[in-house]
């Protein structure tokens, strides 16, 4: 579902290509604790956090590179790959993590007959192509702190959406307006 993609800019145009799958949730493994721990150390993690994927791929050794997520992977008929630029955090405790994606989408509703998900070229990537996705992790964190839950999504249940109080919400409203300013705005003149 997630995936680490190479990515090829050439003057103009920008292609991708599939390198490997990506663990993006988890404590021992995931990007997302992977990342928030180097914030830790650096005395720079609270409860509301941000990260900036390519910055934090590049923090890594990996300057030209995408985690893309593949929102249709069982599809036989259609493609839809989005890449994943910002992620922010609201941690309630050392419990759970209301989680903010900044999707930028690539290949949307296309067929499996025109592109190839291993290789391709985006048909665009316009301001129209943002795509905010919220879900929620068990896992926090407390006083700079990562706790030492397990950082995964839950399993079925009738509450699998992501719970949304004020202060939670406000942040989301301050990072999308602070990110996508244009997005925002065009939303609120319809």
């Amino acid at each position: 579902m997630y995936h680490v993609y190479d990515k090829i800019v050439d003057r103009d145009e920008t292609r991708y290509r599939w390198r490997e799958k990506c663990v993006l949730f988890g404590s021992r493994n995931g990007f997302i604790v992977r990342r928030l721990r180097s914030q830790a150390e650096a005395g720079r993690l609270n409860c509301k956090w941000h990260l900036d994927v390519v910055e934090e791929l590049k923090n890594e050794g990996e300057p030209n590179c995408s985690i893309i997520v593949d929102i249709k992977p069982h599809s036989p008929t259609q493609i839809f790959l989005c890449e994943i630029t910002d992620i922010w955090g609201h941690s309630f405790h050392e419990i759970w993590t209301v989680v903010l994606l900044r999707l930028q989408g690539l290949l949307m509703d296309v067929s499996t007959s025109d592109y190839e998900k291993t290789e391709f070229q985006p048909r665009s990537t316009l301001p129209n192509n943002i795509i905010y996705s919220i879900l929620y992790l068990s896992g926090g964190i407390e006083q700079g702190r990562i706790s030492k839950t397990k950082w995964l999504p839950p399993g079925p249940s009738s509450t699998n959406s992501a719970l949304l109080w004020p202060g939670t919400l406000s942040y989301f409203y301050g990072a999308i307006q602070k990110r996508d300013p244009e997005v925002w705005n065009s939303v609120l003149l319809r």
